[in-house]
């Protein structure tokens, strides 16, 4: 796990190779297949002459492209390795951005040991709170018995339940607090790892959070928007599975959006997936 905070020439770094491997990468491979059709008809004509001479030019070209991407990026990250850049996490964009990266790759971050990998943790005002006693204790001081979870969708993070703000006035952890017995406990997680990775860290997360909460825990409800409700019903079904005792303080799971019968995004991309292979 890195020590280091992730900082904004790390962010940039991730860019300029990911510009490589799925900007460059993608329209070099799309190039190929469209040359490939478009080069039968000549094959008839002028042999393979034309198509050879096609593809050394472009495989040059997209060659040359990709060596100054990689070379960026590399120096970008030496500038991150000597503290050149300010810590992404540092304002609410750069969170964001964090989020919305770790969704899109975050299953390479965290085998790379990249700083922007995200871990799961309970989070408060944008920051970590270590779930144990005296952490837990001052970031939630009018604690209750009741835990109301939340957990947010694909590329999202702990403050994006707090968006609805801007067009209603209020959020539902607002409404939570103001109005039920329940204090509102935000999750933040790596949107990017399998559901069910995730379904076994935020068991692991709960029961230690059951365990250290400042007050006897009586009632536990999980609060999932998309992926979240995913996440929250794989770490039931694992808690169930390993003997966890949490689960029996569950007594509501609230799902908002959750495809639990696949995403249509999903399908789409298997359909467009299909067609490109000609």
């Amino acid at each position: 796990m890195p020590t280091d905070p992730a900082r904004t020439t790390d962010v940039a770094a991730l860019a300029l190779e990911y510009g490589d491997r799925l900007v460059v990468g993608t329209v070099r491979d799309v190039h190929r297949a469209v040359a490939q059709r478009a080069f039968r008809a000549t094959r008839i004509v002028g042999g393979r002459v034309p198509e050879s001479l096609h593809d050394a030019v472009a495989t040059s070209i997209y060659g040359a492209i990709s060596g100054v991407l990689r070379v960026s990026s590399g120096s970008v990250r030496a500038l991150s390795a000597r503290g050149v850049g300010r810590p992404v996490e540092s304002t609410r964009l750069g969170r964001g951005v964090v989020a919305a990266v770790n969704g899109l790759v975050g299953d390479e971050l965290r085998r790379l040991d990249d700083p922007q990998a995200i871990t799961m943790a309970v989070r408060v005002e944008g920051a970590d709170v270590p779930v144990t006693g005296w952490p837990l204790a001052e970031a939630f001081r009018d604690a209750s018995s009741h835990l109301v979870v939340f957990l947010h969708g694909l590329c999202e993070d702990d403050e994006s339940w707090s968006q609805g703000r801007r067009a209603h006035g209020t959020s539902y952890a607002d409404r939570v607090a103001a109005e039920t017995d329940g204090t509102p406990v935000f999750v933040r997680y790596n949107t990017g790892l399998h559901i069910s990775e995730n379904g076994k860290h935020l068991d692991a997360l709960l029961r230690q959070l059951v365990e250290s909460w400042p007050v006897r825990v009586t009632r536990v409800t999980l609060v999932g928007h998309s992926m979240g409700g995913l996440v929250a019903r794989a770490a039931t079904n694992h808690a169930m599975a390993t003997g966890g005792t949490w689960t029996g303080l569950v007594r509501d799971v609230v799902c908002l959006g959750t495809p639990h019968a696949g995403a249509v995004l999903e399908k789409a991309v298997h359909a467009g997936s299909r067609v490109l292979r000609f």
